[in-house]
């Protein structure tokens, strides 16, 4: 009896204590009064360390939230990025075959390396965007075909033409990284449709207009002769923004096909754009985009879907 009691006891204890459980999760703040939180982009998977020295010749771990592998485009590419930092990294090797390799100071064979920084950069390296490349590079890397992924190691030393004291990032390893991705940017990652068909970036670039008081993301195609655009205000917050034409406060997407001669500009319509995370202070940006632009008198509606990019951009003023 007095076994029963106790278990009917814990019984009711057990329920009320999901119960209040349920209560507390659902008392989250439901007001509107909170901003719509940040989420940093998912990983697509493996993990990748290494040790940074830097021009004082002090050593701390260097980790990045992002790693991908591409195997294509007749080259080999390692990138990541670290959103919490605003670094991010790409390392390119001409030819997809597999092995270690290395390149001395002077040479122009690849494998060669870009790092973007967590600091200022002197006035005469703007036109380098604030990135550096390296002296040096030693690079492995080996395919899982099966799999599909890739691991392998790096050590790579940085000087930029002798302008800034020698930086050093060394006994990097990355495992299991899925390498289905397509061509890698240093600067961070675009990718859209276009009426259907994939839309082959060949550059990106992402920048603080200070004339306008605007962040400008740039999105050119391979051949030069398409390309994407949308400005931001410089605060924006992670969130949802939709509508049936370009009229939302601050905010412009266009597609420009510069083939398309003695054409009006069209304004955009059906804009759907979502901010999933903006860190304004390590420059730190990603989301997703669909819109159309509108037939004109002599060309046909184009359809951007399935927009998506995740971005450190820069700051030069």
């Amino acid at each position: 009896m007095l076994r029963k009691g106790l278990f009917e006891l814990n019984g009711y204890y057990s329920l009320w204590l999901i119960l209040s459980i349920i209560a507390l999760a659902g008392c989250n703040s439901d007001d509107g009064d909170e901003p719509t939180p940040s989420t940093i982009p998912a990983d697509n998977g493996g993990t990748i360390s290494a040790i940074e020295i830097d021009t004082n010749g002090t050593s701390s771990p260097w980790k990045a939230d992002l790693v991908r592998v591409s195997r294509s485009n007749g080259m080999i590419q390692l990138q990541t990025n670290n959103y919490a930092t605003g670094q991010s990294l790409l390392i390119e090797k001409e030819g997809e075959e597999e092995g270690s390799f290395f390149r001395d100071f002077g040479e122009a064979v690849s494998p060669t390396a870009l790092f973007n920084i967590d600091r200022d950069i002197p006035e005469e390296q703007h036109f380098s965007q604030g990135v550096l490349k390296n002296t040096s590079t030693e690079f492995s890397v080996y395919f899982d075909t099966i799999a599909r992924t890739a691991s392998g190691s790096f050590d790579i030393s940085f000087d930029d033409d002798n302008v800034l004291p020698v930086w050093r990032l060394t006994e990097g390893e990355f495992f299991d990284v899925p390498y289905d991705f397509g061509l890698l940017n240093v600067n961070g990652e675009i990718s859209a449709e276009l009426d259907g068909v994939p839309f082959q970036f060949g550059n990106n670039l992402g920048f603080v207009d200070h004339t306008f008081n605007v962040l400008q993301l740039t999105f050119t195609d391979l051949t030069a002769v398409q390309q994407i655009d949308i400005k931001l205000p410089l605060n924006i917050e992670a969130g949802t923004y939709a509508s049936s034409e370009n009229n939302l406060d601050d905010i412009s997407i266009s597609f420009t096909d510069f083939t398309e001669l003695n054409s009006p500009e069209a304004i955009s319509a059906n804009i759907v754009l979502t901010i999933t995370y903006h860190n304004p202070v390590t420059n730190a940006i990603a989301g997703t985009f669909s819109f159309d632009r509108p037939a004109t008198e002599d060309y046909a509606i184009r359809q951007v879907r399935n927009g998506y990019f995740e971005f450190i951009y820069n700051d030069w003023d």
